[in-house]
């Protein structure tokens, strides 16, 4: 399942995926290659800007789900602003969804370097 689209997102010097509230399993790719990641209950910060290529690129969110309900957050920040985000129940408290499964965010990002 797809999320839907977010707006293009212009970044001219820095794209950062900051993850929280994770379970079970949050993977970044960028282009379709698999750049970092996240596991349970981890929160961080990761630079995908070396991953862009000049032109239009896709950042995708995947979120996976091993056994009962799960729960995640994303915020994109390109160029320091706050650009995308979504967040979705509570780790270890609250599950918002209770099926094992996958899904995605798909943004895309047009850079300027």
């Amino acid at each position: 399942m797809r999320l839907p689209a977010w707006p293009l997102i212009n970044v001219t010097t820095s794209l950062i995926v900051d993850a929280y509230n994770i379970d079970d399993i949050e993977r970044v790719r960028v282009n379709g290659t698999v750049v970092g990641g996240f596991n349970y209950s981890q929160t961080g910060l990761l630079d995908v800007t070396n991953w862009l290529t000049p032109g239009l690129n896709v950042v995708e969110i995947e979120l996976e789900n091993l056994q009962g309900g799960w729960t995640y957050g994303f915020r994109l920040w390109a160029d320091g602003v706050l650009s995308a985000g979504e967040s979705c129940g509570t780790a270890g408290v609250r599950a918002a969804i209770t099926t094992t499964t996958r899904r995605a965010s798909s943004i895309g990002a047009r850079s300027w370097s």
